[in-house]
């Protein structure tokens, strides 16, 4: 049951099928930009770490700098240009006009929910308490399947946050003059900036990195699993309205 709800929704109400298809182009240089992009941060982490620890590692650490800025400069125009036909395509195959920033839009969900919807009603599964199993059984599919991170973040910060000020405040003794002092805060200062990037980004591509760069079915699970819920409200408000 699970898996023929799961197989239609790969093949019907997925992004990709009612949108990216039409632009397979763009949406294959979207992933590539991205997924170089999320090279890009390791290379420009250890730049700045050995231009912090060693003058003589600045040129390379610039070098990975501006790498990083590059391609998040390719990635934010491929986010415009994606968004752009995207918007195209709605209005001209399901004559959705979106006005705001994004081309997903509460019509486009709708849009998915009602394909999801239409689905359960010619299975026979539109009623509550079969919604309610599915949803079950498709959370203990994702906790079955889940695996235990190989690096508490948690764990990581704690023991990482210390050594790090250990580390600042012995190379803040061997700074003799202000201008070293004000490189290293520049530095520093840098570094948060960078890392302050990294999570807007992350929340701002949210949405379509999770239907564009990860295409596994766990992925797909998971976003299933939050349209079955909206079906779930949706069939209760109906059946509020019926009485």
């Amino acid at each position: 049951m699970i898996e023929l709800l799961l197989k239609f929704y790969k093949k019907k109400v997925i992004s990709y099928h009612l949108v990216f298809r039409f632009m397979k182009v763009k949406y294959r240089l979207m992933k590539y930009s991205f997924l170089i992009f999320v090279i890009s941060i390791l290379p420009m982490i250890y730049g700045l770490t050995l231009g912090l620890a060693w003058k003589e590692s600045r040129t390379l650490s610039i070098g990975f700098i501006i790498f990083f800025i590059f391609m998040l400069g390719v990635m934010k125009i491929m986010d415009v240009l994606l968004n752009q036909q995207a918007k195209t395509v709605l209005k001209q195959k399901y004559n959705i006009e979106p006005n705001g920033s994004s081309w997903r839009t509460e019509k486009f969900e709708e849009m998915q929910l009602n394909l999801i919807k239409e689905y359960l009603i010619n299975a026979s599964l539109y009623k509550e308490d079969k919604i309610k199993l599915l949803i079950e059984m498709i959370e203990k599919d994702i906790d079955a399947r889940k695996l235990s991170p190989l690096i508490n973040p948690g764990i990581f910060i704690s023991l990482f946050v210390p050594i790090w000020i250990q580390y600042l405040v012995f190379k803040y003794k061997l700074i003799e003059t202000e201008v070293e002092a004000t490189g290293m805060l520049l530095s520093g200062t840098f570094l948060m900036l960078i890392i302050i990037i990294l999570v807007n980004v992350v929340k701002r591509f949210s949405s379509e990195i999770k239907e564009i760069i990860f295409t596994d079915d766990s992925v797909y699970k998971k976003t299933l699993l939050e349209k079955l819920k909206d079906i779930l409200i949706f069939y209760k408000e109906d059946e509020t309205t019926k009485h």
